[in-house]
């Protein structure tokens, strides 16, 4: 120990030196010839100079290695009459230990010694930069079998890997850590290389990945019992019907949900599904399954448009929807409950969104009052953009959980919160209360039975063609887009890019699947069911949206006398001759009547003047009714309304909007004003002046 004090004494704090110290120690106690008086000199010197495991590493090593250069361990016995008449001489030569009795025998100066009780066979070594590791089946010398997962670092530690082991039974290894690495250095080479599917659902490589087995275009090769699949001669494990897996609780069970995402053999085909689907659900099953194909090909359409819309199950209890969310996501994940918005955790939100590729998930019980996070983040699915984290790393790195499937999302409230944002993401199915034939009924039991059993082979049907929808959907998603541009510019519809995207997608799904098989819907209806249902939320999309909400604001200022005609706006009809010069646009151009008029014809729809010749122009002082807006619309929600700026952006984008003008004149003050074509608005706030209403003395705008 003196000779140790000088040695790190004389090395200081440089690392080099240090190391070289620490070797020449582990040469002085490879010195000592009892081995109980090393381990002594081992631990009292890693105590004394509180040495990190590097270091002490470092002191094992040399020890070993000393003892072996001079004979005291690990001695070849090549030779010796200690090694059984069974062992290779040369294998024992090369490694150092041989098997017997399933325990790893070594064979020292002092004579042969157990090394552990049990013997490792060597299975799999699953490749990845994040969770490496390798699959080995351990044996005891009683017998007893069992298949583990070590995470390949732990391999490196004799500490780590006897904890490993240890958890799984009576699994104990004797030797040191020198001994450890000649097991390892033997069984290393003898691990043949897979790949985990840690994503299900479609793959780079080019097949369908389920839990129990991959499909690869033509047939269905189900997993052996370690959770081993083949692909091109690449292996492939799928750890949920592995049976390393099958003793564990379903509360300890990390591979619950995709035991789930099964591979099931159907008792009906694609075409009777679609028969049932559409009897049971009417139009909303159409677009269900027009939605389902185009789920299954979600990577290609995304891959090029970078959007995905979801399908949203409006309507109130007992209507229906929920019983549609279970025959989509019954496909996929069988019998598996939605995830619930309001209850959910995010790990468990997004771990949804990122785990099958090419699948639906269903999100239930939508309301306008969910986290604003869980919002943001169901309008972020929409563009495929998942949720980003930083590494605890010192570098800038960052960690992405993708998006990887459709969304289905339900529930009794129409999502007109955020401006409509995630209404204009969706498609939406609306469901009434009806009274069901026992034909309807009837159908919708057999529909359930169907499902209960599993219906996921039908995918199969439809997976076969995606070569084609390749090569088609760009296309033909392009021809309908302009197609349903073209019908709704016709009847003079304003137009909602993304409402058009969303419909569009789901119209070149089903026209490229209906081409190949029978999906028992007429494309040409179908093609009139989006047009109807586009319109129809597009003008739900305007009702709701900001800008309509303060036209309703300013409804209802107006009856509680708060505004009043003549003081806080006006309304005068203009001619030519008669038309106000001052009137600028936002480069401060003028105005003029022509102008105006020619906004009028929308398409081959013409909206007339209420008089010949005549415009009625709404002139609003925005700067006196937007803070009494703000008042009513936080009594009446809760929450602020739109800021002034972003009114006076919204207003001024308007197709009714005119200009602004510096300067006129109102019943008690000349003020400026935001002016409107008060006929395309389609608002009634003209009333009865309200007696004794004087209005504001001056113009704060």
């Amino acid at each position: 120990m003196w000779n140790a004090r000088e040695l790190v004494e004389q090395a200081g704090d440089d690392p080099v030196k240090r190391g070289k110290a620490f070797a020449e120690l582990g040469q002085l106690v490879a010195c000592v010839s009892e081995d109980s008086m090393r381990t002594f000199y081992v631990e009292r010197i890693t105590k004394e100079f509180k040495l990190k495991k590097v270091i002490k590493d470092i002191l094992i090593d040399e020890m070993n290695r000393e003892l072996e250069l001079t004979g005291q361990m690990d001695d070849d016995g090549a030779d010796s009459p200690l090694l059984p008449a069974h062992v290779d001489p040369e294998e024992f030569q090369k490694y150092g230990f041989y098997e017997e009795n399933n325990k790893y025998m070594f064979v020292g100066k002092s004579g042969v010694m157990e090394g552990s009780n049990f013997v490792i066979k060597p299975l799999f070594h699953i490749y990845s930069k994040s969770d490496n590791k390798r699959l080995v089946e351990i044996i005891n010398t009683y017998g007893y079998k069992k298949i583990v997962d070590v995470a390949s670092k732990n391999c490196t530690s004799l500490d780590l890997f006897q904890s490993t082991v240890y958890a799984e039974g009576n699994y104990i290894l004797f030797c040191n850590g020198f001994q450890f690495k000649k097991i390892l250095s033997k069984i290393s080479n003898e691990f043949p290389v897979c790949v985990e599917l840690k994503t299900l659902g479609w793959q780079r490589e080019g097949f369908y990945a389920f839990a129990n087995g991959i499909y690869d275009g033509e047939k269905f090769a189900e997993v052996d019992e370690l959770g081993m699949t083949e692909f091109k001669g690449v292996r492939y494990f799928a750890p949920a019907f592995s049976q390393i897996y099958k003793d564990v609780r379903e509360d300890d069970d990390e591979y619950e949900n995709d035991r789930a995402f099964i591979f099931l053999k159907p008792e009906l085909d694609w075409v009777h599904w679609c028969d049932l689907m559409i009897r049971v659900y009417g139009d909303n099953g159409k677009m269900a399954i027009a939605f389902l194909i185009a789920s299954l090909f979600r990577d290609l359409i995304y891959d090029k448009y970078k959007i995905f819309p979801h399908l949203f199950l409006f309507g109130q209890p007992q209507t229906g929807k929920s019983q549609l969310g279970w025959s989509i996501q019954n496909m996929f994940l069988n019998n598996t409950p939605p995830f619930n918005l309001n209850h959910g955790t995010n790990v468990g939100f997004f771990r949804r969104l990122a785990r099958f590729r090419n699948a639906t998930m269903w999100f239930d019980e939508y309301n306008n009052q969910i986290k604003p996070e869980r919002l943001q983040s169901l309008k972020s699915a929409y563009d495929g953009v998942g949720h980003e984290k930083g590494k605890m790393t010192k570098d800038a790195r960052t960690e992405i959980t993708k998006v990887n499937c459709s969304c289905i999302i339900s529930g009794q409230y129409l999502p007109t919160c955020d401006d409509n944002a995630l209404f204009t993401r969706s498609i939406l199915l609306e469901f009434y209360e009806k009274q069901y034939t026992e034909k309807e009924l009837e159908d919708y039991n057999k529909l359930k039975a169907f499902e209960q059993n599993g219906l996921s082979g039908i995918l199969l049907e439809v997976l076969q063609y995606r070569n084609e929808f390749y090569k088609k959907y760009p296309l033909t998603f392009e021809t309908v887009f302009q197609e349903l541009k073209g019908i709704l510019g016709q009847r003079g519809i304003r137009l909602n890019d993304r409402l058009l995207r969303n419909f569009s997608t789901m119209l070149a799904a089903l026209k490229i699947i209906d081409d190949k098989m029978d999906c028992r819907i007429d494309y040409k209806a179908f093609h009139s069911l989006c047009v109807e249902m586009c319109i129809k939320q597009t003008e739900q999309v305007s009702l709701g949206d900001s800008l309509a909400t303060f036209w309703n604001m300013l409804n209802y200022l107006i009856d509680k006398a708060d505004i009043a005609e003549k003081f806080d706006f006006k309304i005068e009809s203009h001619n030519m001759e008669r038309w106000p010069k001052n009137i600028t646009d936002r480069n401060s151009r003028a105005v003029t009547y022509n102008e105006i008029l020619d906004r009028k014809f929308v398409g081959q729809e013409v909206l007339r003047p209420t008089e010949k010749g005549l415009i009625r122009c709404l002139y609003l002082r925005l700067g006196k009714i937007h803070p009494l807006y703000l008042e009513a619309h936080r009594k009446q929600y809760g929450v602020n309304g739109v800021d002034l700026t972003s009114i006076m952006h919204y207003l001024s984008n308007h197709k009714a909007y005119v200009g602004f003008i510096k300067s006129t004149r109102f019943e008690n003050t000349t003020s400026s004003a935001y002016v409107f074509d008060y006929d395309v608005l389609n608002i009634d706030l003209e009333r009865t002046v309200v007696s004794g209403f004087s209005g504001a003395e001056k113009d704060p705008f």
